[in-house]
């Protein structure tokens, strides 16, 4: 296919997106388009089952529910590119360089072209991944059953609930990755580097770990009967105590709190931790709205994904600690500690207030953080609408994609230009 055809097939499959008068799906299956110059080309729903687009320029590309069975990306460049559900099987990837691709919900397992012996009884191919560059690309609930991902880099990836069951990560580079409830079973870890890594309710069952690096790694919920029986460097890994593990007194308090939750108050006490110590304590998805925690020792607490609006943390310690993706709604940080904290993707916005006949007021209760230590934090896509960060010190914390509208950042430390990279310009005229 020469290029001028490739425009005109793109500007009808342009058409076709649109609704628009004589448009036409792009149909585009077994195409040589290897080499293309094609970047941010618009190819969503495209058909590319067998196409050869080996060395092709297609960063930004839009590829979500494309259809790329068996599609030969070999050495491709598709860094940033979108894949949002597409249909992968069989895919050559090898060398093929997706940083930062979206690929949540792709599909990679095993597929291979009909040919004249489909019916020998051999198994489908494996979709080759090797040596693939993944860096910092969204893979969460993937489809990589059975994929070749030997060597390939895979570093700060988010691969939440991706399944990897018999996945090949041999020699793969996990490093800072994210493993949310990943489904490892029976996957080929062996010499593994996950140095560094967050693994949160990873399924390991029978998975080859021989060698596998976890240094520096944060674990919660796994199993680690299977990690100390293999050969594997465990040095500097934090590892996440259970809600079994801490104090007997400090477990009643909770049940006695999540009861409070649940009934609205009618039954159960609100909980009153001030001063105690739950370090490096598995909290996540916890309910724990309204509790009181002012100066606990909570550096390391995994709080990811937990129910903690209108909750006191005011002087607590909580470095390291994990709200990823928390309902913080309200809360009081004033004067925590959240050096290198994780609160990506977290909610702390206002919560409306209402008066003693349960009508809204019209009044709000914004997330207190004055005087808060954020060194170091992730606030990555956070939404602080409406906090109050006066003198807080966010030195070096990570605010891409961070929703600071009508936020207070008076007297805060804050780097001028990553804040030019927040999602409300709004929050950088206040803090000019």
């Amino acid at each position: 296919m020469t290029p001028d055809q490739l425009v005109s097939v793109l500007k009808a499959h342009l058409l076709w997106l649109n609704g628009r008068t004589g448009g036409a799906r792009a149909d585009l299956g077994h195409a040589d388009l290897a080499g293309m110059y094609l970047p941010k080309s618009d190819l969503r729903k495209a058909l590319l089952g067998g196409a050869n687009l080996s060395n092709c320029v297609l960063w930004e590309a839009r590829l979500e529910e494309a259809d790329l069975f068996c599609a030969n990306f070999e050495s491709a460049d598709l860094k940033k590119a979108n894949l949002t559900g597409a249909n992968l099987r069989g895919a050559r990837l090898r060398r093929t360089d997706l940083t930062g691709a979206v690929l949540t919900g792709a599909d990679f397992r095993p597929g291979q072209l009909a040919t004249a012996d489909m019916g020998s009884g051999k198994k489908d191919p494996a979709t080759d991944l090797s040596h693939a560059v993944l860096r910092q690309s969204g893979l969460r609930k993937a489809n990589m059953e059975g994929v070749d991902l030997s060597m390939a880099t895979l570093s700060d990836c988010d691969l939440t609930e991706t399944i990897l069951r018999t996945a090949k990560l041999n020699r793969a580079n996990l490093s800072h990755a994210r493993l949310d409830r990943t489904d490892l079973t029976r996957a080929d870890l062996t010499s593994a580097n996950l140095s560094g890594a967050h693994l949160r309710r990873v399924i390991l069952t029978g998975a080859k770990l021989d060698g596998l690096n976890l240094h520096g790694a944060r674990i919660v919920g796994v199993e680690m009967a299977e990690l100390e029986a293999a050969r594997i460097d465990l040095s500097g890994a934090q590892i996440i105590r259970s809600q079994g593990a801490l104090a007997k007194p400090v477990q009643e308090v909770l049940r006695a709190h999540f009861l409070w939750v649940e009934t609205r108050g009618a039954k159960g006490v609100r909980a009153d931790m001030s001063g105690a110590d739950m370090s490096e304590t598995d909290l996540s998805g916890a309910m724990l709205g309204g509790a009181v925690l002012r100066s606990a020792s909570l550096n390391g607490a995994d709080f990811a994904g937990a129910k903690l609006s209108m909750s006191d943390f005011s002087g607590a310690e909580l470095a390291r600690a994990d709200f990823h993706e928390a309902d913080l709604t309200g809360v009081n940080f004033s004067g925590a500690n959240l050096a290198e904290a994780n609160l990506a993707g977290a909610k702390l916005t206002a919560v409306p207030l209402r008066g003693p006949d349960g009508k809204p007021s019209g009044r709000t209760w914004p997330a207190n953080l004055t005087r808060a230590i954020l060194r170091g934090a992730d606030l990555s896509r956070a939404d602080l609408t409406g906090a109050d960060l006066t003198g807080a010190d966010l030195t070096g914390a990570r605010i891409a994609g961070t929703i600071f509208a009508d936020a207070r950042l008076n007297d805060a430390k804050i780097d001028r230009q990553r804040l030019s990279q927040a999602a409300s310009p709004a929050a950088i005229k206040r803090a000019g």
